[in-house]
């Protein structure tokens, strides 16, 4: 069976409620909940199945043309990957449950979230969350946060990063971090600095060079 690697792999925690996504350029994304189930029975379930199917059909029905730079550009037989069954664990997890931000970028529906956040207490949520992680991210080889919030301003995600203990050789394991850079200083790296010796990108989310529309986009005064 053939599939495009990232809707086989790309399995994101997208909010408070646990909700699980399977690739963000595709309509069906969300395929459950990580406090109704742990990520290996979501990973293996029907709603997952449902998104793949067209997938190893070759239609790729339910992909947006228009989000996919794979088939925008033509290059998905590139991304394409060859498998006799469904792995037991997805590879990659990309974290961005917590949305919490420095920022009120005018673009970003994280402010809300913050402002629902002050009138709840998310702990209980976010111990379930998680509790569902804790037995596949061993087996995690490509981690990534935040995308929804700022990296540095989300202590759970934070602790989960300091404390993650990949089972893959060091060789094999990479890093993605998403950061608006504000906070990236020595003493938050240090609180993160275990994942130095994995292969580690970061992406810098520059709303633009100009600081008059920097921190109008941004809604701060830095």
């Amino acid at each position: 069976m053939k599939i495009c690697e990232r809707g086989l792999n790309f399995i994101q925690v997208i909010d408070v409620h646990g909700k699980i996504r399977v690739c963000g350029w595709n309509r069906g994304g969300v395929i459950g909940s990580l406090l109704e189930n742990d990520l290996s029975t979501i990973y293996h379930g029907k709603a997952a199945d449902r998104v793949r199917q067209p997938m190893f059909d070759g239609t790729y029905a339910d992909c947006q043309v228009d989000h996919c730079p794979f088939l925008a550009n033509g290059t998905l037989d590139e991304h394409s990957i060859e498998i006799d069954e469904i792995p037991e664990y997805p590879s990659e997890l990309y974290l961005a449950y917590e949305g919490i931000c420095n920022y009120h970028c005018t673009c970003c529906t994280s402010y809300m979230n913050m402002i629902e956040a002050k009138e709840r207490d998310w702990s209980e949520n976010y111990d379930k969350i998680e509790d569902s992680l804790r037995d596949v991210l061993p087996h995690i080889k490509k981690i990534s946060a935040n995308g929804r919030g700022e990296l540095f301003c989300s202590k759970r995600i934070m602790n989960i990063l300091a404390n993650w203990k990949p089972l893959a050789p060091d060789e094999e394991v990479s890093v993605l971090l998403e950061t608006n850079g504000s906070l990236f200083n020595e003493t938050n790296w240090a609180k993160i600095s275990n994942l130095g010796q994995y292969h580690l990108s970061v992406d810098l989310t520059v709303m633009s060079f100009h600081e008059d529309a920097y921190q109008y986009l941004s809604g701060t005064k830095l």
